[in-house]
């Protein structure tokens, strides 16, 4: 009686332990957020051929689990920094797509009504962040072929010479400005833009830049002659990144072109005059624009 009583009781307590254990998993999924997506869904009719605006549509949050990949949503890119380095940024790829099919009101958009999703990343980048569009042609492309496309990055180089009046010589200066600036589209010489296995050779870029970069480019541009060099697919962008010289005023450039050779010069005879313009001590700046526009 007593054994049967023991078995009853380890019963009953694994039982309530049971319930117990049910009841705090319970509880602590019913306390956390349920994860969730957003996806595209239209606010009113979209007919066949229309140019998708973002009026017509909004994006929404779903269940994880309610999620098929058919569905269109924002997508993650990668976006370069003022100081060179990528960050994630999600944008929407809808806006400004033509609709292939007709999309009723509240209806989850799918990518395989949507003409051109995902067919232009470059284009999109362009479209949905701070960057700006420069077209720029160019003096000369270099390294692996010279040939450039969408997508593809350059880097920017300038050269420019100082003259020494009092030595009579010269000073070349060679220096990378930009780095890794993506290409939106290249065009050749009849303004046609070059795809993917065309041999075409490239005359004219279009680039995406921030503000703060073309300000730069600018004020480096009149100096000398720009000349692009194509980023390898495999470079180590950390090291590509770096910009030879960037917001150095001539005053502290040419300081440093004279820190480099001061075994050849007197330095007591340097005088740095910051209210002349085009002259900087015994150097003046040459003009040698050869370069694109």
């Amino acid at each position: 009686m007593n054994k049967r009583l023991v078995v009853a009781s380890l019963a009953a307590l694994v039982i309530t332990v049971m319930i117990i254990s049910g009841l705090i998993y319970g509880v602590n999924n019913m306390s956390k957020p349920e994860e969730t997506i957003e996806i595209a869904y239209a606010l009113q009719e979209i007919k066949a051929g229309s140019i998708i605006k973002p009026e017509m549509y909004e994006y929404r949050s779903i269940p994880v689990d309610e999620f098929n990949p058919s569905y269109v949503t924002k997508e993650e890119v990668m976006i370069p920094n003022l100081d060179g380095k990528k960050a994630a940024q999600l944008i929407d790829v809808l806006k400004g797509k033509e609709a292939d099919e007709n999309i009723y009101k509240g209806e989850r958009i799918v990518k395989a009504r949507i003409r051109g999703i995902g067919a232009d990343k470059n284009e999109e980048i362009f479209e949905n962040t701070n960057l700006r569009r420069m077209t720029y042609t160019a003096q000369g492309i270099n390294n692996l072929a010279g040939q450039v496309k969408s997508g593809d990055r350059v880097d920017f180089w300038i050269r420019y010479t100082l003259a020494d009046k009092i030595n009579k010589d010269k000073v070349v200066v060679v220096d990378k400005v930009l780095a890794n600036v993506p290409i939106l589209k290249a065009l050749d010489q009849n303004s046609q833009e070059i795809r993917n296995g065309s041999e075409a050779p490239s005359t004219t870029i279009e680039v995406a830049l921030t503000q703060e970069q073309i300000q730069e480019f600018i004020k480096w541009k009149g100096m000398g002659s720009i000349t692009l060099v194509k980023v390898p697919v495999d470079a180590d962008l950390d090291k590509e990144n770096d910009i030879t010289r960037k917001k150095m005023s001539m005053n502290d450039l040419i300081l440093e072109v004279i820190s480099m050779t001061e075994d050849e010069m007197n330095k007591e005879d340097i005088v740095i005059d910051k209210n002349k313009k085009g002259e900087v001590g015994n150097y003046e700046i040459i003009e040698d624009i050869t370069g694109g526009n």
